[in-house]
């Protein structure tokens, strides 16, 4: 019995840094992908663009290369960085499901979970609409625990993450 709970254990510390590092390889694929847009964007002759900005087609094309380029650079740790401190501060939530899809400014962030209770889905919101680059939280559905499955109530809920929000300033230990 000891044994199949060390394996338990064992198995789940492992998933857990094996998605922490999936993670973190994304987010350097995206750093790195950004970092070469960058420069190729800054070996282009300004004459150039100046010349291409005069027509319609071409500015719309370079607008949205800015947006892809933008995207590219946000701070995607800063959003997993915020729902991972979420969950951590909530006992008994667990998400099951993230989706993203991207506004004019903002990520609408559309997240799937499961709760020991349905205070524990709302305190979890709670505790996201204070993190300095959550502009919105909020629980969208709730349903009761069945049984089939962990048999733990869900809910759905819809963060908008904006990267532009200013960052609270960081403390320092160190005078």
């Amino acid at each position: 019995m000891v044994l199949l709970i060390v394996c338990v254990t064992f198995c789940a510390v492992s998933a857990i840094v094996l998605e922490r590092a999936i993670v973190d390889s994304r987010a350097a694929e995206q750093r790195s992908a950004a970092q070469r847009e960058r420069e190729r964007l800054a070996s282009v002759k300004e004459s150039e663009l100046q010349k291409a900005a005069n027509s319609p087609a071409t500015r719309e094309s370079l607008r949205a290369r800015q947006t892809i380029n933008q995207a590219l650079t946000r701070s995607w740790a800063g959003l997993f960085e915020a729902l991972e401190t979420a969950a951590a501060k909530t006992e008994g939530v667990t998400l099951t499901a993230v989706a993203l899809t991207q506004s004019d400014r903002a990520f609408d962030v559309r997240i799937t979970g499961s709760a020991t209770s349905h205070d524990g889905a709302l305190q979890y919101v709670n505790v996201l609409q204070r993190q300095p680059q959550i502009a919105e939280a909020r629980i969208t559905s709730q349903q009761a625990a069945q049984g089939s499955g962990n048999g733990l109530p869900s809910f759905q809920a819809l963060v908008v993450w904006d990267p532009g929000l200013p960052l609270p300033p960081k403390v320092s230990l160190h005078k």
